[in-house]
C-alpha cells in the first residue's frame, strides 16, 4: 500500500523591534516508495506498484532540487523574520532541508547511482529577501544551493545552485 504522512510546527518569536513577526518551523513529510519500482512514476518488477503517487505533478523542493513527493522523506527547518528598517519592510527567510528515500527504488530526478542503496539524496540551503520598494512594486532575491548525497552517483555529486532576481508590480 502507498501512503503519504506529514508534520507541520511553526514556533513565533517575540524579538524587539526592528524585528517583528519572526517564527522557527519545521516541517517532515514521508511519501512511500517501492524498491523493486522500475520508475518513479509507475511499474513493478516483482509485484504491485506500491510508491506513493500525487494525482498532480508537485515537486517539493524549494529552489534547486525538485523531486516529486514519492518515494521521498523531506525534513525541514526554516526561519523567517519581517524587519522594518525605517519606511521598508523586508520579508526574509532561510531554509535548510535534507531530502531521503525511503527504499533503494528510484526517485523522480535523474543522477541517482542505480546500484546505491544509500537513503541520502542530499541537502539544500535557500535564503530568500523580499521588499515592496513603492507600494506597486515588490522586488525579490532568491538563491539556493543543493548538496548532493550518497545516493547519487560520482558524476552527478556536484553542488548545483539557483538564484532568481523577481519584479512584481501590482496594479
Amino acid at each position: 500500500s502507498s501512503f503519504l504522512a506529514g508534520a507541520y510546527a511553526s514556533v513565533p518569536l517575540s524579538l524587539p523591534k526592528p524585528v517583528n513577526g519572526s517564527s522557527v518551523n519545521a516541517r517532515l513529510l514521508f511519501a512511500s516508495g517501492d524498491k523493486d519500482a522500475s520508475s518513479a512514476t509507475e511499474g513493478n518488477t516483482t509485484d504491485v506498484y506500491k510508491a506513493f503517487t500525487p494525482i498532480s505533478s508537485n515537486t517539493i523542493g524549494t529552489d534547486v532540487f525538485l523531486p516529486e513527493l514519492s518515494n521521498l522523506v523531506l525534513a525541514e527547518a526554516s526561519f523567517s523574520t519581517s524587519p522594518t528598517i525605517g519606511v521598508c519592510r523586508i520579508d526574509g527567510a532561510a531554509k535548510v532541508q535534507s531530502f531521503f528515500r525511503p527504499t533503494a527504488g528510484p526517485i523522480s530526478e535523474a543522477g541517482i547511482d542505480s546500484a546505491s542503496t544509500s537513503p541520502y539524496l542530499g541537502t539544500e540551503c535557500d535564503l530568500s529577501l523580499s521588499s515592496g520598494i513603492f507600494s506597486d512594486l515588490r522586488v525579490s532575491l532568491v538563491g539556493g544551493v543543493f548538496i548532493p548525497g550518497s545516493a547519487f552517483a560520482a558524476a552527478n555529486s556536484a553542488l548545483q545552485y539557483s538564484v532568481g532576481l523577481t519584479a512584481t508590480i501590482t496594479m
